[in-house]
């Protein structure tokens, strides 16, 4: 699995509350567009189908999910 970059973690610890694609962008500054390019790419490298499970996962990992750094 690919590490998540920052902000697809940010969107996926948004999501384990099951706003919207346009709450989400405007949490994060955003547009709606990129939101689900991230959702998109998260989705992919965690081998995952479904907005239901991306949030799963963020309801499991939680906090650890976001400390984790991308390291080259």
């Amino acid at each position: 699995m690919r590490s998540l970059t920052d902000r697809e973690r940010q969107v996926l610890s948004l999501l384990a509350d099951g706003p919207s694609n346009r709450t989400m962008a405007r949490k994060l500054g955003i547009t709606e567009r990129t939101v689900k390019a991230h959702l998109t790419n998260l989705m992919r490298k965690l081998g995952i189908e479904s907005r239901l499970e991306a949030a799963l996962i963020s309801n499991l990992h939680g906090a650890d999910m976001l400390h984790k750094r991308d390291h080259p």
